[in-house]
This record gives structure tokens, C-alpha cells and sequence, in this order.
């Protein structure tokens, strides 16, 4: 048996959603419970969900980019790896209010390191 098969996908959500918190940083910049217009920087909009249960299998996220719906997937954790692969595939700088988070996200999940000029001190 694995640990992952230990943690349950509500433990997940709540995990991954904590990360920009303990970095000093606001989830709403890459997280939204509603669609965004005029939102330039890609995000992860949670779709069709109940706030407090994000564990039924109804929940969608959606990868939203200047306005457009680029794709969409039913884990969270696939939702913040299309997230950072936008940033890369549009050529777009991660968002300072966010960086410290993207960028750790990056280094993990990814195993990507991020360029001197894309880090700073946590």
C-alpha cells in the first residue's frame, strides 16, 4: 500500500488549496468559484461543486485563459499541472501576488526548477 492510497481526495483538495496560505499568498489569484471577465492570467475555476463537499464526483475544474475555457478535468491536482503548463505554453509570467506558490507548485509537482529571475525568497 502506498500513502497516497491513504489520503483521500478531500485531503488532497484541502492540502493543495492550504499551499498559497502558508506561503503568505491569496488562492482567489489562481482559484475562483465563479467564472472572472476580463481575467487575463490563467486560473482554475471550480465548477458545478457544493463548497464544503468538494469530493463528490460532479466536481469539475476548469482551466480558464484570457476568457476562454482551455480544459477541463475532474482532480485538482491535474487541474494545477494544465494551470502551470498554460503559463509555460502562453509564454506568461507568473502573477507576483502568486509567485512563491506557482513557483513551489512548479518545483514539486513538475520537478521543474524555476529560473533565477523567476524566484525570490520565501
Amino acid at each position: 500500500m502506498h500513502i497516497t492510497d491513504l489520503i483521500t481526495d478531500a485531503e488532497q483538495i484541502h492540502a493543495l488549496l492550504s499551499i498559497p496560505a502558508h506561503l503568505g499568498e491569496d488562492i482567489n489569484q489562481i482559484v475562483r468559484f465563479e467564472e472572472v471577465e476580463d481575467y487575463m492570467s490563467p486560473y482554475i475555476y471550480i465548477q458545478d461543486n457544493d463548497c464544503l463537499e468538494m469530493t463528490t464526483t460532479k466536481t469539475k475544474f476548469v482551466i480558464i485563459a484570457d476568457g476562454t475555457e482551455v480544459c477541463t478535468t475532474d482532480k485538482l491536482l491535474r487541474a494545477i499541472k494544465l494551470l502551470l503548463g498554460c503559463y509555460y505554453i502562453f509564454n506568461m509570467a507568473y502573477p507576483t501576488k502568486m509567485q512563491n506558490t506557482l513557483c513551489f507548485m512548479q518545483k514539486v509537482f513538475l520537478k521543474l526548477m524555476p529560473a533565477l529571475s523567476e524566484t525570490r525568497q520565501f
